[in-house]
């Protein structure tokens, strides 16, 4: 059986530190990659938000031309029918 000198338990002592570091250094990277995946994650939602926003306003744009384009249609109509009705009985609107 052999023994432990002060040499080995150095040496052991030394690659369970190294290998400390490497799991620190590890660490580290994994922080920054969650900060990283968050800050994204974030300008995704903000991203989103103002999306949906131009959405909406873009919603009441459209209700807006709809409600202009109806109204345009409803005079035209309307000059058609009086057009129509001069026409047809000249000495009804004098």
């Amino acid at each position: 059986m052999s023994t432990l000198t002060d040499n080995d338990l150095k040496e052991l002592k030394d690659l369970i530190k190294a290998q400390n570091d490497k799991i620190d250094k590890i660490d580290d990277k994994i922080d920054k990659l969650k900060d990283n995946i968050n800050e994204q994650f974030l300008q995704v939602k903000v991203s989103l938000a103002k999306l949906e926003e131009g959405q909406n306003g873009l919603g009441k744009r459209l209700e807006n031309l709809e409600f202009i384009a109806r109204s345009v249609i409803g005079g035209l109509i309307l000059a058609l029918l009086l057009g129509l009705t001069k026409l047809l009985f000249p000495n009804f609107l004098a």
